[in-house]
């Protein structure tokens, strides 16, 4: 299922939603962990916020996130996709996950 987990500094609140919805915390303080799972090009991939994959399946910056997916889906070596910064999407050869504070990853399931 889709859905949504954001979990909020040390306000105790947990959020899950689904892709389809937008939740809001009145005064809760900036989300630090964002999770879900979505559907695309047949594969399930998990969304994690602030995170970074290791190692590139090709040596092509992606501008945006669906054509990233696209070629991680076509591509046996990419087990996931990082957004490193703005508009510069990476495919990655590893679905091992690491804290990055400003990266998050798409992990092929």
């Amino acid at each position: 299922s889709s859905g949504i987990n954001a979990e909020y500094g040390n306000t105790g609140y947990t959020i899950s939603e689904y892709s389809t919805r937008t939740a809001y915390v009145k005064g809760g303080s900036k989300v630090n962990h964002q999770t879900y799972e979505t559907t695309y090009s047949s594969y399930t991939w998990t969304f994690i916020f602030p995170h970074t994959l290791s190692g590139y399946a090709d040596d092509t910056v992606y501008k945006t996130r669906k054509a990233a997916l696209k070629a991680c889906a076509s591509n046996s070596k990419c087990l996931g996709v990082t957004k490193e910064k703005a508009s510069t999407y990476r495919l990655n050869s590893s679905s091992t996950v690491k804290y990055s504070k400003d990266r998050s990853v798409w992990v092929k399931g």
